[in-house]
């Protein structure tokens, strides 16, 4: 599992708190003008949702706290914290409206662990559904004070704004542990993104690989495991030529196709290769590859007409994340093309509205300097 403190350790953006300026970045075919900054002073922005009446919210990981402080899955110190929100944007008005919500950070607040995404369900059961992320095992968040048993969870959010938790993922991992068996498969949950649609909910754990599903009983099950492949190692390992290492798929982000299906995205594993993040299609009958070729995938959207977004937190791998991110877009045909690039600083989160203007969370792993960019249609 690669975590958020990783990223950031590859971006360079561990103590990025300045407002990086968006270009001006219309589409190849002029359809879309833009950016504009509609939320800006975000922590940790990730996933971004529209609601039904185009009011934009945003999970925003915080930045970890006072602590307590120990060392993260990747032995990097982190530091506990209720400074996890959802933020709204309304009538181009910019509000918390859920604040006090648990975060990992490391101590400059930066490549935080939280709140992952809303999801709203507006089908046969609606409701409304907050994914808390976490990145590791259960030993550990047991030791963390008052609101870390919310971490690693889904929640169901109240009238009255409350959570009710429905799920618990660490749990989860903790009982099936869907990788077993493939390198680096110790148990290790980290929730990053959730699906709500006719009173069920689909969920990406980046720590164990796995799709999950939630049915309208409340039940859980695993849907599917994505597989460990191989890649050359880096030369500055000190390997010998020729010498291949495991890498893990790390799931990121789910939606629905137009097609009924479900659409999972990939970051992949240290040494994160280019070119080798996948869009998988899961389906009754399985999993098959539905787009490759991309480079470390932290989110998907597919537009009104069909096409779908994929979003690259580091377009020519982790390894050179000072090249920033990118966006590109499969028409229906398959023609791909870059929509954004200029600017995209470790990019987090994609979302595209009826009229098929464009939203990007850019900056996602940066405390108080994260934004929510808008494309006009």
């Amino acid at each position: 599992m690669t975590s958020w403190r990783t990223v950031a350790a590859f971006t360079g953006v561990l103590a990025c708190a300045a407002t990086v300026a968006p270009l001006a970045m219309p589409s190849p075919a002029g359809a879309l003008t833009g950016p504009q900054v509609v939320a800006s002073g975000l922590d940790n922005p990730r996933g971004i949702t529209l609601g039904p009446d185009g009011t934009l919210y945003v999970a925003e990981a915080g930045r970890g706290g006072s602590g307590p402080c120990f060392p993260g899955p990747e032995e990097d110190e982190v530091c506990y914290g209720l400074s996890g929100a959802i933020t709204q944007v309304k009538d181009g008005v910019q509000s918390r409206l859920v604040s006090g919500l648990p975060s990992l950070a490391a101590p400059d607040g930066s490549s935080a662990e939280g709140p992952e995404k809303l999801a709203i369900d507006d089908g046969s059961q609606p409701g409304t559904y907050v994914l808390i992320g976490f990145g590791g095992d259960p030993e550990r968040r047991a030791q963390l004070p008052t609101g870390g048993d919310l971490m690693g969870s889904l929640h169901r959010r109240n009238a009255d704004g409350s959570l009710t938790k429905v799920a618990d993922l660490v749990e989860w991992e903790a009982a099936t542990n869907p990788d077993a068996g493939t390198p680096d498969s110790a148990v290790d949950s980290n929730p990053k993104d959730v699906l709500a649609v006719y009173g069920q909910q689909f969920m990406v754990d980046a720590g164990g690989n796995d799709l999950i599903h939630r049915g309208v009983d409340g039940n859980l099950s695993n849907l599917a495991v994505f597989p460990v492949r191989f890649a050359d190692a880096p030369p500055f390992l000190g390997a010998p030529p020729g010498t291949q290492i495991p890498y893990q798929s790390v799931p990121t982000s789910v939606t629905l196709g137009p097609d009924g299906a479900l659409y999972v995205t990939e970051l992949t594993g240290f040494p994160f290769p280019v070119g080798a993040s996948n869009v998988y299609r899961w389906a009754a009958d399985g999993v098959t590859t539905y787009a490759s070729g991309f480079t470390n995938v932290l989110d998907l959207a597919f537009g009104p007409d069909g096409s779908l977004y994929v979003l690259e937190i580091a377009k020519n791998s982790l390894l050179n994340a000072e090249d920033g991110g990118r966006l590109w877009k499969i028409a229906p045909d398959g023609t791909r093309s870059v929509v954004a690039e200029d600017g995209l600083i470790a990019p987090t989160s994609v979302a595209i509205g009826a009229d098929g203007s464009l939203y990007v969370a850019n900056c996602g792993t940066c405390a108080g300097g994260g934004e929510i960019w808008r494309w006009s249609a």
